[in-house]
């Protein structure tokens, strides 16, 4: 997986973002999903790929978790639809705490798998089962 990201960020940004990849039975799965940053704008980075096939969602995704306690489980579910239904489980925490005065970052970086479901465009259902994956809650002040 690779975090890229470019154009004019606000001065204050948070987001979540949540990703895995591996091989589960025959099949190669790419999971990526975002959300805070990009709610409600009409644009989303998520997306599976599986076994070289992407499917697009198209709709905003919600991250819900203890930010009190990040090493409870994740889930991720799409808003609207029963299209994303995802538990992260994590096992180990990365805090990153930054302090410039001007320039300001906290992220909680978390590694575990992830266990659920995901509707892909084709109506088939991709069962998710322990794939190793990272999910992260990042604020910001550039």
């Amino acid at each position: 997986m690779l975090d890229y990201g470019r154009g004019i960020w606000p001065r204050h940004s948070k987001w979540n973002w949540g990703m895995a990849s591996g091989k589960q039975g025959d099949d190669i799965i790419g999971l990526n999903f975002g959300g805070q940053w990009t709610d409600n704008t009409g644009s989303t980075e998520n997306a599976v790929i599986l076994n070289g096939i992407i499917t697009k969602i198209g709709e905003d995704v919600e991250f819900i978790y203890d930010s009190n306690d990040y090493m409870k489980p994740w889930r991720i579910e799409s808003k609207i639809t029963d299209q994303v239904s995802l538990t992260f489980h994590p096992y180990f925490e990365r805090t990153a705490i930054s302090n410039a005065l001007i320039v300001k970052s906290n992220v909680h970086q978390m590694v575990g798998h992830y266990d659920g479901k995901i509707k892909l465009a084709n109506g088939n259902v991709l069962h998710v089962d322990g794939l190793h994956g990272c999910i992260e809650d990042h604020k910001a002040k550039w």
